[in-house]
């Protein structure tokens, strides 16, 4: 059989089994090629790798627009990932850990709430800072945030901040209104028609707390950390978590990012934006539809703190979910196993405890 005629066969079998194309290096007229990929769907592939780094599992594509999973699937058998590419962000911005630390500047408590969100930031000597208020579950007894803050010793806020009106973020907002003195209210200002939502608005204007509209890049100064409004949320069409405001936290070397329930539109929008951090609450209390791993992949969270309910008939968090953050290397901690979850940080290290239920 001669050289050309094996040449030949070759170039045919290539032909009809194609070499599947590596999506981190395909050019646009290759990814053309694509069933289903046309032009501006083959720009948007290229504009995704360059802005949210490489593609590292072929579902990060269902954050590209144009591509939905009926998508994915018809093009899945002609691509591939190299195994070789890597994280685009390690480990470097991790802090040490301490077991203490002498004099911690800041402090950030994920309140047990149960089924919800409450943070609480306090800085020595400076500002308190209560992010959300998780629920109130009703009849006599206060909401689990007020019973919280009470047992912290505090008394005070400096300000309280909410990331959407969604009951199991600001149930408890309307008694630690009434019962603590606020030194200012941040509203994304969305317009919710929600009972709840008007009752705090109401008891605001009742304690003549003062009331102020959060704004992209606003700042408040704690003393030792500076919070940051990343995105001042508001309207979305993707619904009311996806309009949740999202809060950057900065102490020395120290970050953390606090995104309520935003989902994966939104954490889409973000990922080109965001740093890595050095802490993270979960969003969404660990749904997994909010879980984008590119997202993920680009903060690199040292430590992640869910706030979720005991045995909540929502799943949070979702088991895919805590896989994603372990892929990480990310330590991984949960109001609903461990109770409230305390972190300190000077700056330059970190110190992490938990403080179980009764």
């Amino acid at each position: 059989m001669s050289h050309g005629f094996l040449s030949m066969a070759a170039a045919l079998a290539s032909l009809i089994d194609p070499v599947p194309l590596d999506i981190n290096k395909a050019s646009l007229r290759e990814l053309e090629t694509l069933p289903g990929i046309g032009p501006a769907t083959a720009s948007a592939i290229v504009d995704f790798r360059e802005s949210c780094g490489p593609i590292l599992e072929l579902d990060d594509l269902l954050g590209v627009p144009g591509i939905g999973s009926e998508t994915l699937a018809r093009i899945a058998p002609h691509v591939t990932v190299d195994e070789d590419e890597r994280l685009p962000v390690g480990t470097e911005h991790w802090l040490p850990v301490s077991d203490s630390l002498r004099a911690p500047l800041l402090r950030i408590a994920t309140l047990d709430v149960g089924e919800g969100d409450a943070v609480l930031l306090s800085c020595p000597g400076g500002m308190t800072v209560l992010v959300d208020g998780g629920p109130d579950d009703g009849g006599p007894i206060v909401p689990p945030v007020v019973t919280r803050l009470v047992g912290l010793g505090i008394d005070t806020l400096g300000a309280v901040v909410m990331t959407h009106p969604h009951e199991d973020h600001i149930g408890g907002l309307v008694e630690v209104v009434r019962r603590f003195g606020v030194g200012c209210f941040y509203d994304p200002g969305m317009e919710f028609a929600s009972p709840v939502y008007e009752s705090l608005l109401e008891t605001i204007e009742e304690a003549g707390v003062p009331y102020r509209l959060l704004e992209a890049g606003l700042t408040i100064d704690m003393g030792s950390a500076v919070l940051t409004v990343v995105d001042a949320g508001g309207a979305s069409p993707g619904g009311t978590n996806e309009g949740s405001a999202v809060f950057g936290v900065t102490c020395g070397s120290f970050t953390a990012l606090l995104a309520g329930d935003i989902e994966q539109a939104s954490e889409v929008e973000l990922t080109p934006l965001v740093r890595p951090v050095d802490f993270m609450l979960a969003p969404h209390h660990g749904s997994r539809s909010s879980a984008f791993m590119p997202f993920l992949r680009r903060l690199r969270p040292q430590f992640a703190a869910v706030s979720a309910g005991r045995d909540n008939p929502f799943g949070h968090p979702h088991m895919s979910v805590l896989e994603k953050y372990a892929s990480l290397g990310t330590t991984l901690l949960r109001t609903d196993r461990a109770g409230t979850i305390f972190l300190e940080t000077d700056g330059d290290s970190i110190s992490v405890r938990t403080a179980t239920r009764g």
